[in-house]
């Protein structure tokens, strides 16, 4: 039996056999694994903090005929605050959704993408009434990395006209459009920026309005998927 050491962040929680849990677990340098709580689901385990989503955490796992098992662990960051308003959670499971969907994509983006997660719960953690923000920067970036989006950084962009973004390609024409040349520079910097600064940009309502529903109809055509998490908080 063979021990191993990585960080990782977790993305989703469910039971396993009667006392057990199974977590998915995003890492920076082995992609996604799934990993098993022995006895996480009885009633006093001090292992049931570790199965928690959205935690970021220093793991030590035996793998025992190819799958892993939780030895010890420790949390970085907790990101407890995520499960106190409805808006963040619907926003961190659709970010989980996505990378869930997208971490075996390719593997030389693992890093990038454990990076994107860890940044961006953090800041749902920590500023959870930015939660449409953090929701379109991190769809964009996203779909960046898997390289399905154009930088529009050769256009002489007038904030007061609108444009169209084909959903098939990027590509850019001026004219009547749904989105505005505020919204394309939005997009330029979630695309382009250091990912330190990816989610304290500033945007006006609309802008934020924009984006939701762009990058929500962009990132479903691209992946041939229905993303739809947020839709519960328009008929509310």
């Amino acid at each position: 039996m063979s021990t191993v050491n990585c960080k990782g962040i977790i993305l989703s929680s469910s039971d396993f056999k009667e006392k057990d849990k199974l977590i998915s677990v995003l890492t920076s340098d082995k992609g996604l694994i799934r990993v098993c709580v022995k006895g996480s689901a009885k009633q006093g385990s001090r292992n049931a903090a570790y199965t928690i989503p959205y935690i970021l955490c220093e793991f030590e796992l035996t793998i025992s005929h190819g799958f892993y098992y939780l030895k010890e662990a420790n949390i970085i960051e907790n990101n407890s605050d995520i499960l106190n308003h409805l808006t963040s959670i619907l926003t961190a499971a659709h970010i989980a959704n996505c990378l869930t969907d997208l971490s075996f994509d390719t593997f030389d983006n693992v890093h990038k993408y454990y990076e994107l997660a860890v940044y961006a719960y953090y800041a749902l953690a920590k500023r959870p009434d930015d939660y449409l923000l953090i929701y379109s920067a991190f769809n964009w970036r996203l779909l960046s990395y898997a390289g399905h989006t154009i930088i529009y950084d050769n256009l002489d962009i007038d904030p007061g006209r609108t444009y169209s973004i084909s959903l098939e390609d990027g590509t850019l024409t001026e004219g009547a459009g749904e989105l505005t040349g505020s919204d394309l520079e939005a997009l330029n910097h979630f695309a382009t920026c250091d990912i330190k600064n990816l989610f304290t940009a500033k945007a006006s309502d609309k802008v934020l309005a924009d984006l939701k529903t762009f990058t929500t109809g962009y990132m479903s055509f691209q992946f041939d998927k229905e993303y739809n998490s947020l839709d519960i908080l328009d008929k509310t």
